[in-house]
């Protein structure tokens, strides 16, 4: 396949592998404790490695350049592949000569439309919108946020207050990669009345149906591939931003072949490339099913419910061998480390870390310490909840999801992930106190930090208490298969 590519024989674990091996290379005194990385076992127990690596960088006084020298180290894995199968670097792809595309826009034109929903829900219950703090109340009763999203939703409280109940995002204007993924912000910042660039394989006019909006969406015929024409959406995000400042999303993805890394260095390149716009800030959501700084107060949260005696149904998993008691970086001793979670799926792959780790958590740090181009901008990467999303259709995700609430996981719904992730993007944009160094320290979780046991565990036995309760639905998956 032409386009952005892996250089050859590189795979997405190999490309992991050597950056985690490189940077301990680089800074040996700090990854000191750290066994030394096998090519041929690190597909084996990448999570425990990374979740270790993280580790010893968040808690090094080095931490923002060695995610400086990690971004720099991944990107050289990456090449251009032309039609006629000779290979180029992606500065020569981004000076290639394009035609032009003409925009065209999307409006009904309804300027009154109000920009907040007038009423949201979360575990079935709905709220009207003068109910927005008793909607907060419940997110922090069942324990699905940290106390940071928390205090950004009641800063928004404050600031609708004094915006009329109301965010409005006239005029500003907003390149969403991944413009009709499930979990994209693209409806919600149409109703709030922004100007928003479509960049994504699906039909506009059917993603927006019979959307009531106040603001326009600017969209081509024929979008480029943002893999094989990088310098072409470039110049289509330049013809649209009009010389104004733009926020970019990365709401892009595509599983398999190492296409989550290959999509994640494509927006990023388009993003440091721009001539004509200025990048305000860049957003997206981070997977929970990656490494994560914990906050305080879930780490002591997590702390209780870890030492806390295990229920008759974990007891019972246990003994079977099924479940293992959860291997956070605790360090006991010593309250003043910061720690990690691991809450990686290793199925989903090194790909998916890499896509999540490299280009969200390391490159967020790095864009918000440094800026793009030696320009500061704003960055919001907050972890987003565990979500019943199409991607999640699996039978044994199906089946645990149905369980998850009676192993303290509530699992969201999309409609409400997409509410309050957006919430917290909002907050990060307006709020003036806002800093780089607080970058990713809004966790909506949904309990998934609080898990006694290992996550993919706890799915599995999770799906066997689902079929145990309910034998026909296991029926007719064996039917079905």
């Amino acid at each position: 396949m032409d386009g952005i590519c892996l250089k050859e024989g590189l795979s997405g674990s190999k490309v992991i592998f050597n950056v985690l091996t490189n940077t301990c290379n680089k800074y040996p005194d700090i990854f000191l404790s750290l066994p030394k990385l096998e090519s041929k076992k690190f597909s084996l127990n990448f999570d425990e490695i990374l979740a270790d690596f993280e580790f010893l960088r968040v808690n090094s006084d080095k931490s923002t350049e060695i995610a400086s020298f990690m971004l720099e180290q991944c990107r050289n894995h990456f090449t251009f592949k032309t039609q006629d199968g000779k290979f180029m670097s992606l500065s020569e792809v981004m000076n290639l000569p394009n035609t032009s595309k003409n925009l065209k826009v999307l409006s009904n034109n309804n300027v009154n439309e109000d920009s907040f929903p007038q009423n949201f829900k979360v575990n079935n219950q709905v709220f009207e919108k003068n109910e927005y703090m008793k909607y907060v109340d419940v997110i922090k009763k069942m324990n699905l946020a940290n106390d940071s999203s928390l205090k950004a939703l009641e800063w928004l409280n404050l600031y609708m207050i004094k915006n009329e109940l109301n965010l409005k995002l006239t005029g500003m204007k907003f390149v969403v990669f991944g413009s009709g993924a499930e979990l994209s912000p693209t409806k919600n910042l149409l109703k709030a009345g922004a100007d928003v660039l479509w960049l994504d394989v699906s039909d506009p006019k059917k993603y927006l149906g019979d959307l009531t909006y106040s603001g326009k969406l600017f969209y081509t015929e024929e979008v480029p591939n943002m893999m094989v024409h990088p310098n072409e959406v470039r110049d289509l995000i330049d013809d649209f931003s009009n010389g104004d400042a733009v926020h970019i999303c990365m709401m892009a993805y595509k599983g398999g072949k190492a296409r989550e890394l290959i999509l994640s260095e494509a927006a990023s390149l388009i993003t440091e490339n721009l001539k004509k716009a200025r990048v305000a800030s860049f957003s997206g959501y981070v997977s929970p099913t990656t490494v994560s700084t914990m906050t305080k107060d879930l780490y002591e949260f997590s702390i209780k419910r870890y030492e806390k005696k295990s229920n008759y149904t974990e007891s019972f998993f246990s003994m079977l061998g099924l479940l293992k008691q959860k291997k956070f970086r605790y360090k006991l001793n010593d309250t003043n480390k910061k720690q990690i979670a691991n809450i990686i799926v290793k199925r989903q792959g090194c790909s998916y870390q890499g896509c999540q780790y490299i280009y969200k958590k390391i490159l967020g740090e790095v864009y918000g310490h440094y800026g793009i181009n030696n320009q500061p901008i704003k960055v919001s990467l907050n972890t987003a909840p565990t979500t019943r999303t199409k991607s999640m259709s699996h039978p044994i995700f199906l089946a645990a999801f149905e369980d998850a609430i009676n192993w303290g996981l509530y699992i969201f719904e999309p409609e409400e992930s997409r509410f309050i992730s957006f919430l917290l993007i909002i907050h990060d944009l307006f709020n003036e106190n806002y800093h780089y160094s607080q970058i990713g320290d809004k966790q909506l979780h949904g309990g998934i930090f609080n898990l006694k046991y290992g996550l993919e565990e706890s799915i599995i036995a999770a799906a066997i208490m689902s079929y145990i309760k309910n034998p026909l639905s296991l029926i007719k998956l064996i039917k079905n298969k």
